[in-house]
């Protein structure tokens, strides 16, 4: 149980440097073999399809905040662009949004 510890904690240290250093550990398997070492009941670990599912919530949660974001971005640029006077009574927006 030690070497996991320290395994993971030379790993943490080495990722603020260089954050593919984490790709080398499997976080399940560490947690796993972790509650085997330490005699932890097997039920007290989440099922694998239970992961999956907390997992694809999450992905799909991080998916539609970056689509939020990169709406008020979208929403922001067209704000910039509108305020942006490019002479004759012409504002950059309407300039690309008539092809000139």
């Amino acid at each position: 149980a030690t070497g996991i510890e320290r395994l993971w904690g030379f790993t943490g240290t080495v990722s603020a440097a260089r954050p593919e250093a984490l790709d080398n550990l499997d976080a399940d398997a560490s947690i796993a073999e972790m509650a085997e070492l330490l005699r932890v009941p097997p039920k007290l670990l989440t099922g694998r399809k239970q992961k999956e599912a907390i997992r694809a919530a999450r992905n799909a949660q991080t998916q539609q905040q970056t689509q939020v974001q990169l709406g008020a971005e979208a929403v922001n640029a067209g704000k910039v662009l509108s305020d942006t006077d490019v002479g004759g009574g012409q504002n950059a927006l309407n300039m690309i949004l008539n092809g000139g």
